[in-house]
């Protein structure tokens, strides 16, 4: 294998590998190894290809002969990487007992491509990184330390993100809980009858206490969710002293708390030819005309110290309103799991029907806009992830069902199959200042 061979009157080590190599950082062309005295050259990272048919090792150190080159050249050099190895690696079967300038390379038995590694954990190669910013670990001192450079450390870049609305579900009184027939406080109008036949499944996601449904979230404005839901900014009050004799006055600054409240806003959504989205809302307008009118009441919910006999219903008894919803929105990260930011808005209710929409219909997919207005708007507080923790357990238990990952692994693919419900788990992250991180994860029933 290692052949003493005599080059420029002094012994080197052949090298039994043929390898091609590229230069990624600037380093030195030299004449001999073994003192690298006498630099012929200085070389720049670039795209070209060298092949090396001698190998000397020097002070721990492997030098390679570039023959295109005429000179030596380390692989590594100060603990950086100043060569990689790419391309196909050869054995070489040549006699090249004159010199160089004889050897023809063999390519009778080719190996697998060998990548070299980067000491990682040197001191002179982090620098380097940190001379270009690039320093992953450095992200751990924006808090406690000063860049004087001041560049954004490519490492804190967020990259391609989604948006996850959850609408929790209303409890119109349309159908009777118990009985499952339809409220007798709505009569024998045509709308409700047609309604109760033709949009049964519909009626199911308006009201929560029909047919014992479990499931916290309606999933057909999940589904047809078309654009993204607006946070209002959080803007304080302030409060102006009485002003002196030269006319200065001083602010005081008060609370944001109705930058919190009263939000109204718009979300768009699609239909399909059937128009389920759009009696949905077109439902829950007909029942909140006939409310002001004072024609249905709550359903019977019963407490649980009360019971069907003494009539303590639920709603009346601890004041719930059963025609609003919350609205949770997640935004989660490029892997499409771990979340960023996360806000809910309480006390949420649409405002319009969108009936103009059918003035000139276009082919395509149907769209329009509907306004909401929210009770309360806040974000980034945990109890939010645990109030949904809490309702997606009354449907999934994710300890017993079945965690359904978003990739596909067995086929290096996106798994597109539909999931029964969502569940937020946290985890530790030990690269993160926070030492962990929340995750949507995804779960089908057993």
């Amino acid at each position: 294998m290692n052949i003493i061979d005599i080059f420029d009157g002094k012994k080197y080590t052949k090298s039994t590998l043929i390898a091609e190599w590229k230069i990624i950082l600037k380093t030195g062309v030299y004449e001999h190894p073994f003192t690298a005295s006498k630099k012929l050259r200085t070389m720049y990272a670039n795209e070209y290809t060298y092949t090396s048919l001698y190998k000397s090792t020097v002070d721990k150190i492997d030098w390679y002969y570039l023959p295109n080159l005429k000179g030596w050249m380390p692989w590594k050099y100060s603990s950086v990487q100043r060569l990689k190895k790419v391309g196909k690696i050869s054995y070489d079967q040549a006699n090249i007992a004159d010199g160089i300038s004889k050897a023809v390379p063999s390519i009778s038995k080719v190996i697998p491509n060998i990548n070299t590694i980067i000491d990682t954990d040197s001191d002179e190669h982090k620098n380097f990184l940190r001379s270009n910013m690039l320093l992953k670990e450095d992200g751990k001192k924006w808090n406690n330390k000063f860049n004087r450079l001041q560049f954004v450390n490519p490492y804190h870049a967020i990259g391609n993100t989604r948006e996850y609305l959850f609408f929790t579900k209303f409890d119109l009184h349309i159908m009777d809980p118990h009985s499952g027939t339809l409220n007798k406080e709505l009569g024998n109008e045509p709308f409700w009858l047609e309604m109760a036949q033709k949009y049964n499944s519909i009626i199911a996601q308006l009201q929560l206490s029909f047919k014992s449904n479990s499931m916290p979230f309606m999933p057909i404005l999940h589904n047809s969710i078309a654009s993204s839901l607006d946070l209002p900014s959080v803007s304080a009050e302030t409060t102006e002293t009485g002003q002196t004799i030269y006319g200065t006055t001083i602010q005081y600054r008060q609370g944001s708390f109705k930058s919190d409240e009263n939000y109204d806003f718009s979300l768009e959504f699609y239909d399909n030819p059937w128009l389920e989205t759009y009696h949905f809302f077109k439902m829950y307008n007909e029942y909140e005309n006939l409310k002001s009118l004072g024609v249905v009441t709550p359903p019977s919910y019963y407490t649980s110290q009360g019971g069907a006999s003494n009539k303590l219903n639920k709603y009346i008894v601890d004041k719930i309103l059963h025609d609003q919803i919350g609205i949770y929105k997640i935004i989660v990260d490029d892997d499409m799991e771990t979340i960023i930011h996360y806000s809910y808005m309480c006390g949420c209710f649409p405002k319009s029907v969108p009936r103009e929409t059918f003035k000139d219909i276009e082919s395509g997919l149907i769209r329009y806009s509907i306004d909401w207005h929210a009770q309360f708007v806040e974000d980034m507080n945990p109890m939010i992830l645990s109030d949904f923790d809490q309702l997606c357990g009354k449907y999934i238990n994710p300890t017993k069902d079945i965690l359904k990952p978003l990739w596909d692994k067995k086929n290096g693919r996106i798994d597109g199959n539909w999931i029964d419900c969502p569940y937020i788990l946290k985890e530790k992250d030990t690269s993160r200042p926070t030492g962990y991180r929340y995750k949507l994860k995804w779960f089908n029933k057993k």
